[in-house]
Order: C-alpha cells, then sequence, then structure tokens
C-alpha cells in the first residue's frame, strides 16, 4: 500500500480542534503554485466513448493523495513533503482527472483527509459533495475513488467500515456511488463514483487487491523508479482490457528527493513516452503535480468513437463549412482525441453541442500528441489565424441543425478514394451530389463536387466514392463525407438510367399512377420502397391518363414494348439504391474477365449479363461502331476507375 511517509517529526493536531472541524465541514480553497495552470476543459472526455467499454480498459488520468492541496504552505520543511497536489478537488476534476486517492483517517465516527498524521483540512463530505456536483454537471463521466483507511483512528464507536456505510447511505450521495464490486463497463458508471475498495477487501467495490498494481514509492534512484513505472505501461498496453491496472508515478527519496522533485524527473519521462506513440493504454495513472500536458497525453489515448449521428434538421449551408489551415485561439470547454484524423468528426461533435458550442478546432496528429485532438468552444467564436496544422470551423447558429452528416466542405477535394461512379450534373449545385451519396450510403462513403468548367464540357461534376479519402484544400471542388444514412432522405434521380422501351412483366405487389407523366416517379417510389426490386412505368392513354407505376417484389425479365420504361433495383440493402445503374459516356478500363458482342444494343444487356455472373464486379458496354458494327460488352472482376468516355457506358455491381 502507498503511504508516502513524510521523514522527520509528526505534527499532531488535537482531538478537540478535530471535532470541532466535523461540526463544520471545510470548503477547501483551490492552491496557487505548481500544477496550476493545468487544463480545465476536459470535463467531458468520456462522452464519445463508448458504452460498452470496459472502464479497465481506459487510460485514465488520476492524482496521488488528492486532496494534499488543502494543506497549508510555507510551514517549513514539512509541506514540501506533505503536499502533492497543487491543484484542489474540483479543478483536478474539470482539467481531466478521473481517479482519486482519498485517504480517510477515522475519528469521532467520521472522515477527516489526511496525509499520514498531517490533516489536510478536509473532510469526507467535501469530498463527496464536490465529486457529486461534478457528476451532476457532467453526468457522462464516471470517477474511480479509492478508499484508504490513514493513520490511527481515534474516538470511535464503530468500525471503518460502518462509518463508510454511513456516509454512503446519506441520501445527498447514495444513488451516485455504484454498488458493484467487478470492473463495470462504462454504461453501468456513467453518473456514478465506483469504489476501489482499500480498506474492507472488496465488500463495498473492486477489491484493492485484485488490482495489477505498482506503487514504488520509496525507490532507490529516480531512474528505478521510472523503470517500475514504464514496465507497468508496456504489461497495460498489452494486458487483458478486462483487468484494471493502477500505476504511481509519485515517489519520493528522503532525505533528498521530495514529491516535487521526483515529479519533476518522473512526469516529463511520461509524457515524452506516452507522447512518441510507445503506449495502447496506461490504465489509471496516478500522478503528483501533473502538468496540463501529461494529463491531456493520457485522455489522448481513450480515441473516441462514432460522433455523428445525422437528424433529418441538419442544416447544409456555407456558415458550416471547414475552413483547413486556419485556427481559433481560445473559448475551449472541451477537448478530446479522436478516433480517426477526421476534421468533420470535430466539427460534428460541436454541432452535437449546440447551441453551447459555437466553434471548433481541430489539430493534426503529432502536433499535441500522437491522436488528432478536437477543441469545442463556446461565445463569441475567435478570430481565424492560419495554421497548417489547423483546421477550424464555426457551427450554425441554429440549435436545431442536428447533427451533420454530409455538411459541405467548401473548397476542398477529397480525390481518389475508389470512386465507382461519376456523373455530369445538370446544374451547378453540389447538395444534389451530396444527396445522390446519400441515398447510396453505406456503398456510398463520401463524394467531391466538382465546379464548372473543370472537367469535360463545361458542367459541374460528381463523384461518389466507396472510401473516405484525405481531404485537400482545393478551389475546383466542394465536398463531404456521409456518416449514416437519412431513412427518408430525398431520392436523387441524378446520373440514373432507365431502361426506356423495355417492360418487364409480372411480380407486382403495389401500383399507382403517379403525379406527373414521368418514369422518374416510378423509379423514385421503387427506390423510397424497401421491398421493391424493380418497377415498370406504363404511359398515358394506355392505362390511365398520366401513366400507371407497377412496384415488383422480384425481377422479371425483360421483353421490348413500345409503351413501357422500366428499372431494377439490383442491390442488396446493405450496398445502397444504385447497384447496377448504368453511368451513361463512363468508360472503366481494364480488369475484364470476359468481352462479347450483344445482340441488342442496350448498355442494360451488358448490365444484366454481369448481374447473371457470380464473379462480375463491373462492366462497360461499348456502343456500336466504335469497336465492331456491333456493341459489345465488357464484364470484369473488379472495379476499374471511371474515366468520361463518349465510347462507352459503364456500372458497378454490388456483392
Amino acid at each position: 500500500m502507498s503511504s508516502c511517509r513524510v521523514p522527520g517529526a509528526h505534527r499532531a493536531i488535537s482531538l478537540g480542534l478535530l471535532l470541532l472541524t466535523l461540526l463544520t465541514p471545510v470548503h477547501f480553497a483551490a492552491a496557487q503554485m505548481g500544477n496550476a495552470n493545468a487544463l480545465t476543459s476536459n470535463t467531458d472526455w468520456m462522452r464519445w466513448i463508448p458504452d460498452d467499454t470496459s472502464v479497465a480498459a481506459l487510460s485514465i488520468p488520476g492524482t496521488h493523495d488528492t486532496m494534499t492541496s488543502g494543506y497549508p504552505t510555507g510551514i517549513p520543511f514539512v509541506s514540501t513533503w506533505v503536499i502533492t497536489q497543487t491543484l484542489g478537488l474540483r479543478p483536478q476534476l474539470d482539467a481531466g482527472i478521473r481517479v482519486l486517492d482519498i485517504r480517510a483517517r477515522h475519528i469521532g465516527d467520521r472522515f477527516t483527509m489526511h496525509h499520514e498524521n498531517y490533516y489536510l483540512n478536509s473532510n469526507f463530505d467535501d469530498v463527496l459533495s464536490t465529486v457529486v456536483q461534478f457528476l451532476k454537471d457532467h453526468p457522462t463521466e464516471t470517477i474511480l475513488m479509492r478508499v484508504k483507511q490513514e493513520y490511527q483512528p481515534e474516538a470511535t464507536t464503530r468500525s471503518f467500515s460502518e462509518t463508510f456505510t454511513w456516509y454512503r447511505d446519506q441520501a445527498a450521495y447514495k444513488d451516485f456511488i455504484w454498488g458493484g464490486n467487478y470492473v463495470p463497463a462504462l454504461r453501468q458508471v456513467r453518473g456514478r463514483i465506483v469504489i476501489l475498495d482499500d480498506f474492507s477487501g472488496g465488500a463495498y467495490g473492486i477489491r484493492w487487491g485484485s488490482i495489477q498494481l505498482q506503487d514504488m514509492y520509496n525507490p532507490d534512484s529516480k531512474d528505478i523508479k521510472w523503470e517500475q513505472a514504464r514496465a507497468l505501461i508496456d504489461r497495460a498496453s498489452g494486458g487483458d482490457m478486462g483487468s484494471l491496472y493502477v500505476n504511481f508515478l509519485s515517489g519520493y527519496i528522503a532525505p533528498v528527493t521530495s514529491p516535487d522533485v521526483m515529479a519533476g524527473t518522473i512526469n516529463p519521462r511520461a509524457l515524452q513516452y506516452l507522447n512518441e506513440g510507445r503506449a495502447l493504454r496506461t490504465g489509471a495513472l496516478m500522478m503528483d503535480f501533473p502538468s496540463q500536458e501529461l494529463i491531456e497525453a493520457v485522455i489522448a489515448l481513450n480515441a473516441q468513437g462514432v460522433i455523428p449521428r445525422p437528424t433529418r434538421d441538419a442544416t447544409f449551408s456555407s456558415t458550416s463549412s471547414i475552413d483547413f489551415g486556419v485556427d481559433r485561439v481560445g473559448g475551449d470547454y472541451t477537448a478530446f482525441a479522436l478516433q480517426e484524423a477526421r476534421p468533420e468528426l470535430c466539427r460534428n461533435a460541436c454541432l452535437a453541442d449546440a447551441p453551447r458550442c459555437t466553434s471548433f478546432n481541430y489539430i493534426k496528429p503529432g502536433v499535441f500528441t500522437r491522436h488528432a485532438r478536437c477543441f469545442l468552444k463556446q461565445g463569441e467564436p475567435p478570430q481565424p489565424v492560419s495554421n497548417p496544422n489547423a483546421v477550424s470551423g464555426i457551427a450554425p447558429k441554429s440549435a436545431g441543425a442536428g447533427l451533420s452528416s454530409g455538411l459541405l466542405e467548401t473548397n476542398v477535394d477529397r480525390q481518389g478514394g475508389d470512386d465507382y461512379r461519376s456523373f455530369d450534373m445538370t446544374e451547378p449545385v453540389p447538395e444534389q451530389c451530396r444527396d445522390a451519396c446519400r441515398n447510396e450510403y453505406p456503398y456510398c462513403q463520401s463524394f467531391s463536387y466538382s465546379k464548372p468548367g473543370l472537367q469535360t464540357g463545361s458542367k459541374a461534376r460528381c463523384y461518389l466514392k466507396r472510401s473516405i479519402p484525405t481531404p485537400v484544400p482545393n478551389a475546383c471542388c466542394d465536398s463531404g463525407v456521409i456518416t449514416n444514412a437519412l431513412a427518408d432522405a430525398p431520392v436523387s434521380t441524378q446520373g440514373t438510367s432507365i431502361e426506356f422501351n423495355v417492360d418487364r412483366p409480372g411480380q407486382d405487389y403495389f401500383a399507382f399512377e403517379p403525379t406527373e407523366a414521368t418514369p422518374r416517379k416510378c423509379l423514385e417510389a421503387c427506390f423510397n420502397q424497401a421491398d421493391c426490386k424493380a418497377f415498370t412505368y406504363v404511359r398515358p392513354g394506355s392505362v390511365a391518363p398520366k401513366g400507371r407505376c407497377y412496384l415488383k417484389n422480384g425481377v422479371p425479365a425483360p421483353v421490348a414494348s413500345t409503351n413501357t420504361d422500366s428499372g431494377t433495383r439490383m442491390a442488396r440493402p446493405s450496398a445502397g439504391v444504385y447497384s447496377g445503374l448504368v453511368e451513361a459516356n463512363i468508360d472503366r478500363g481494364g480488369q475484364d474477365l470476359q468481352q462479347f458482342d450483344l445482340s441488342e444494343a442496350r448498355p442494360e444487356a451488358c448490365r444484366e449479363a454481369c448481374q447473371n455472373n457470380a464473379a462480375c464486379r463491373a462492366f462497360t458496354y461499348v456502343k456500336p461502331g466504335i469497336q465492331a458494327a456491333k456493341a459489345r460488352c465488357y464484364l470484369k472482376f473488379g472495379v476499374p476507375a471511371p474515366t468520361p468516355s463518349a465510347c462507352c457506358d459503364s456500372g458497378v455491381i454490388a456483392r
């Protein structure tokens, strides 16, 4: 057990003074030295960590002898050895500390905070009330609290465990103290205190003796202390994610190396080790005088999970664009690491917190820590300044903007990424390109809109991608990433193909007269219904004045017809709705599986041949007179990149 004994004579405190203090709980002041500049904006860093994550799998910053900031400074010799923290409890929590080392002396059937026999000017009520208020303010967080009996009891009529039970059952605290004695998942203990039971063998929480522990508090040298701490970091990085590791960086070497001197050597070594990417997990890292940078380096190992979940109310405008190479300094209220180095995740986190979040900053990996970091800001957005390592933006003012899947990245290109189709646009509207990608999610993961005049001809062009390429600032384009589908998203027919003069008779499950005499309305209706596999539109005058649409739960064989138009929705639900649709004037050269002439000059015939061949992933239809008198079909075992060409039509089959 860690004791960190103070060398020299003990300073006694009278029983009468302590009993008087218990009558009025002390409200301790924040300390004024050492680590008093620690960041106070890591208040919600657990927010987007997935609920099913084991608490043991986390990297959690903690403090050794958490309450020592309450001890008076300026007492010759003694304060140097007693004080291990200069931030008070609430500032520690705001800075991101989530593991507390609480040393309680049992006196007068109450708990006072002690370091050995030194009273720290606070009581257990101060600890619990401060932590409970923090959890009320930040209910996504959880606090691990090691409770240890310190020094000798005095004037007690009950056991230490009985007094702990009395505190735990107080109305103000009982709903905030978790009652389990195993390592929980984060979802079980958000907004609650997890007791690390170092006083009763595990009856009141996780048994201290079950923890993987390093606590060499009085080593022979600083080097030996660091090697012990580093070894447990390495063990935690490769160890069982269900085992809780607790690693004390704290220590002293009497009479020459006090806790602050030890921390001055060990903390920088730990910071360097973490920033070099040498650790995957620290477990609970218990520190004396932790700096802002060290707290953040530990937190940064907890990469956040999936932040965005878009809503129908999402607002799309230039006011929510991403500005690359732009920094906005100040106004931070929280900061966290990102699982992926994607600035749109930081933007989406800001929009999730609207209207509190008014702007955001994304900092590239390797600047602060090995992970990218996201800073959310409140109040008037700071003025932009140039910074090649930063990406920033301003959130929409509407609180109902929702989460921002598909928000346009103005003047940004996402080049490459396995483009699976592209098409010219009838209007220079980037939102239509975004909607086409959204309708094909999850097959489509991102998009780039190329402005008019930059590609073939004078029209704008839309590129749909099966992955998420790195964003590059470029005035040529607007881009975006689709993080989820909208259940009732509008269907864009831009770039789609209809089988004109083709009927697919049979397998009808629904028929209706469209509001407009066009097969596009029939196509949209089919794409918006999960049961629809194909459709046929009968033109006006044959069965109804505006025509009639037949939706089908299968894919009947095509037959020639002079008054009907048809189409298929061949994709599995997980592959998006545009699998197999013909990419007009697109060639996909290479990766040929088979080629043959077609008896009819119809690209749909080539597509159907691909659909009927299990090895076929894509096709290219070469128009009559280009390679031979007849049209020719190429079936492909892969998905070659699309190239604009008037020679051909192509398509991709999602399997």
